[in-house]
């Protein structure tokens, strides 16, 4: 949905008005077709940080490569202790 910008990329009250009715107008076409692109935004979303989904899996696979490096180093502290290992949990915390 396309909102009119004036001066500084500010958008006026009566504009914002315009949209909100727009969208919250359950009769209007515009309006109708924006609530189901965001309850498609929506559930996809919530597939892809679910366990197994896109950003859980590119999540995993980051925290493995810096496994990786970080064994390939022999990291230590400054003190010449080993840091040990991080635990990447199985499943990602849920954030409500």
């Amino acid at each position: 949905m396309q909102v009119d910008r004036k001066r500084g990329n500010f958008v006026e009250a009566a504009e914002l008005e315009r949209a909100v009715r727009c969208l919250m107008g359950g009769s209007e076409e515009k309006g109708r077709k924006a609530r189901e692109k965001a309850t498609e935004a929506k559930a996809l979303s919530r597939n892809g940080v679910a366990s197994g989904g896109s950003s859980d899996v590119s999540v995993q696979k980051l925290a493995r490569e810096i496994l990786h490096k970080h064994d390939d180093k022999g990291c230590a502290t400054a003190s010449g202790e080993s840091m040990g290992s991080v635990v990447v949990p199985a499943s990602p915390a849920r954030i409500i």
